[in-house]
């Protein structure tokens, strides 16, 4: 709904709209999400070392300046994303950023990543933890968050 710029040293291209999951602390999590500068991202945080796990451009254009009043992201629409993160084996971790195309309503699938530990020699995040969302120096409305636990069916042969 409105920016906030200011002259914070935090305030940074980084800052974005962002899905957390995994959450275990301040210092380790997932999370997934729209950069200012236009930039889909998943990212990992493990014990407080950022890895930046896969990014693709989602809202193009040229960014300039992150201490002027650049910012890509739609302003007074609503913006719809999701974030699936799943453990597929006993050390892997498959993580899917998702945003529903406003013309269409259909959902596509932006980055899919798979943590197996490669990132930084890190092991991926294989423990329960919290979930939320995180915006940077913004004034946003949400609408609609929830989580959804997906349960896996045993095959029956």
């Amino acid at each position: 709904v409105k920016n906030n710029f200011s002259d914070s040293p935090n305030r940074n291209v980084s800052n974005g709209l962002f899905l957390m999951s995994r959450y275990q602390d301040g210092d380790t999590l997932y999370y997934a999400g729209v950069r200012v500068d236009g930039t889909a991202i998943i990212k990992k945080k493990y014990k407080g070392v950022y890895f930046t796990l896969s990014q693709k451009e989602l809202f193009p254009g040229t960014y300039s300046d992150w201490r002027g009043d650049s910012n890509f992201l739609p302003h007074y629409e609503w913006v719809s994303l999701r974030f699936d993160t799943r453990s597929i084996a006993s050390n892997e971790v498959s993580l899917v950023f998702y945003y529903q195309n406003p013309e269409s309503g259909e959902w596509e699938k932006i980055i899919e990543v798979i943590d197996g530990g490669q990132f930084g020699e890190t092991p991926a995040i294989m423990e329960e933890g919290f979930a939320g969302i995180r915006t940077d120096f913004m004034d946003v409305r949400f609408e609609n968050y929830r989580l959804q636990t997906l349960i896996r069916k045993a095959a029956l042969f």
